[in-house]
């Protein structure tokens, strides 16, 4: 008995603890360019990266 209240106890708080974020914040800076590239004997190609 004292074991399961225990577990019990210990489940309740893991629950309770586990709540979603309301909200996002992102900060920083975006670094990305996108192009196209043409190399000697090949299609044109697009490309989209970071730099």
């Amino acid at each position: 008995m004292k074991k399961s209240f225990i577990a019990l106890a210990a489940a309740l708080a893991c629950c309770a603890a586990a709540q979603a974020q309301s909200t996002v914040q992102l900060t920083g800076l975006a670094d990305m360019y996108a192009g196209s590239v043409k190399m000697a004997g090949q299609d044109r190609k697009s490309v989209v990266g970071s730099g």
